[in-house]
């Protein structure tokens, strides 16, 4: 395939197309098998999709890439399952190893171009266990512009005006990079959910059960939008026990990062390596989430984030709130999550493949 082949246009599409990758890893594993769980009622078709693969000897290690958290980001994600699947997975011993491809995590966010989920959770701030504490929750960051964020009225005429007059480009590095949930206005921007949603719910059990048989789990979350334009991060959370220092040493990879509060935020990545480190102690965790940048990170790139997100959200709720055309804005949101650049693909591509092949051979899979 080339890098176009593996960017879908529709969500059925991707999904199809991922579907028949199942001959590829029965090429080289005997116990394979294409799951897939519904999200929300059947007859919508909305599914994630599952590629598993168990080692056929002993277990030692299984490996997770997970894709389609946002809905949007999807279509990328999934181009990098192609990827892993011709060019890394040939050289991994399905002797000692298992594999676990998911396509679509959020199925309705990816078949309608949308970040959230239906019920317009953000299912990246959506793995939470004490909700009694959230469920009122609302940043200053949102509470300041209101009208921005949870319009219930159009929104003002010039939205990147109306944004650089009241934040700083600190706080708009942070909406763009590391936006905090609220939980407290149900239609509104960033809603991170009021309980733990069904998509959320079946990838935490699904790990639980994966990891069962095997000594150590590499999992890796795909995602685009945040970061600089034309970089691939591999972020850590605070569940790894390297330092940062540590991390840049054993993984040749130039752009790696080690954040902090990332539970806290219900991020699934943190949550997820967080509770597999807690039920079972003896195993070795490894988490990371791949982030490709898709616009600069100065303040014009700030306010393109913020703006393309707030418009395309106002629309969601009413074309009457948006005075950008929908074309534009969809246009806009597009760019940011699922850039249509030929060159952005290739370097995307290439990059991830760099990323895949410096942390698999860091931990001893290929």
């Amino acid at each position: 395939m080339n890098e176009n082949s593996y960017f879908q246009e529709t969500y059925e599409q991707s999904r199809a197309l991922f579907r028949t990758r199942i001959d590829d890893l029965r090429e080289k594993w005997d116990r394979v098998a294409l799951y897939k769980w519904f999200i929300g009622v059947p007859q919508d078709d909305n599914t994630a999709d599952v590629l598993l693969a168990d080692a056929s000897e002993s277990p030692e290690t299984l490996l997770i890439i997970t894709s389609g958290l946002h809905g949007v980001e999807g279509y990328a994600g999934a181009a990098g399952l192609h990827l892993f699947i011709d060019e890394l997975f040939p050289y991994v011993d399905p002797k000692v190893t298992g594999i676990r491809l998911v396509h679509g995590v959020n199925p309705w966010g990816m078949r309608h171009r949308r970040r959230v989920t239906a019920r317009n959770v953000d299912l990246n701030r959506n793995f939470h266990k004490d909700w009694a504490a959230r469920r009122k929750q609302m940043p200053l960051l949102y509470q300041r512009r209101r009208d921005l964020f949870t319009p219930e009225s159009p929104l003002p005429p010039d939205v990147r005006y109306e944004l650089s007059a009241t934040y700083s480009d600190i706080e708009l590095a942070e909406m763009k990079n590391t936006p905090p949930p609220q939980h407290a206005e149900r239609f509104g921007l960033y809603f991170g959910g009021a309980q733990m949603e069904e998509a959320s719910q079946k990838l935490a059990l699904s790990f639980s059960d994966w990891a069962a048989g095997y000594k150590q789990i590499i999992h890796l979350d795909l995602h685009t939008g945040g970061g600089p334009q034309g970089e691939l991060q591999m972020i850590f959370n605070e569940n790894e026990v390297r330092s940062a220092q540590e991390l840049e040493q054993e993984i040749a990879h130039p752009w790696i990062q080690k954040g902090d509060g990332s539970v806290e935020l219900g991020d699934a990545t943190a949550v997820l390596q967080q509770y597999l480190m807690r039920t079972y102690p003896g195993k070795r965790v490894v988490s990371a989430l791949m982030e490709a940048g898709t616009v600069p990170e100065t303040s014009d790139g700030f306010l393109f984030c913020s703006r393309a997100m707030i418009e395309e959200h106002a629309l969601s709720i009413s074309p009457d709130y948006v005075s950008t055309s929908t074309q534009d804005i969809r246009e806009h949101f597009r760019a940011l999550f699922d850039p249509k650049d030929t060159a952005w693909r290739r370097e995307y591509l290439r990059q991830l493949y760099k990323a895949y092949l410096a942390l698999f051979s860091s931990e001893g899979l290929l």
